[in-house]
């Protein structure tokens, strides 16, 4: 790293506004947590790149970095109207726009997303959650069941499908989502936590009680 900025610096030397330069400076103080340096070298880069769409979504993530959704959101429409084929534009856009609380348009840029992509395990994730937090917990089950697909030995999404179940009263199907994700991790504290709940909602109270005793000893 250390030769690396050195290296940077003599290419500042020469050409202060050198483009490529300034996106590797702005990617490392990405990497290192300085994201308002890295805003301020990707809009140098942007003064003789302004038609690059990847380096507008760059400017994007960290300006999300900073929670300034909304200029995160310009810079992704910015990418978006250079590259209409920008699949992580589109995701982002709806992770800025989720944010700001506006679930309907985030549900359409995920759908966007994916649209492009239909096997973005993480854009069906995040559309679940649009559908969950709307309370329309049957399309956030399936869509939990699609980024299962793409990451089927994530216990978290099993933990989301089954509260997506659960919601629907489905107890039986949230006992078996349940199960998969601790067979994945038999120690998981959340998804141990929240079988133990439903196989005593579902009156299964012996083993409720065993549950609790695992979750305790966690």
């Amino acid at each position: 790293a250390a030769e690396g900025a050195a290296l940077l610096g003599r290419v500042f030397d020469i050409e202060p506004d050198h483009a490529p330069a300034l996106v590797t400076l702005g990617d490392a103080l990405a990497v290192k947590g300085e994201h308002e340096s890295a805003v301020a070298a990707f809009r140098r880069a942007l003064a003789s790149r302004p038609d690059d769409a990847g380096l507008h979504n760059k400017l994007g993530v960290a300006l999300g970095e900073l929670s300034r959704f909304q200029e995160a959101e310009a810079a992704y429409r910015c990418a978006l109207a250079l590259d209409g084929h920008l699949t992580r534009a589109c995701f982002n856009l709806g992770v800025a726009l989720a944010e700001q609380g506006r679930l309907a348009e985030a549900e359409d840029a995920y759908r966007a997303a994916l649209a492009r992509e239909p096997a973005h395990g993480g854009a069906w994730l995040n559309l679940g959650n649009i559908l969950a937090d709307q309370k329309r917990h049957g399309e956030a089950a399936n869509a939990y069941r699609r980024a299962i697909e793409a990451d089927p030995n994530n216990p978290g999404l099993l933990c989301n499908l089954a509260g997506a179940l659960y919601r629907q009263g489905l107890l039986d199907d949230a006992i078996v989502q349940y199960r998969r994700a601790i067979a994945l991790e038999p120690d998981y504290l959340r998804a141990l936590r929240l079988l133990g709940l439903v196989l005593h909602e579902a009156g299964q109270l012996r083993e409720a009680a065993e549950i609790y005793r695992r979750v305790l000893a966690l």
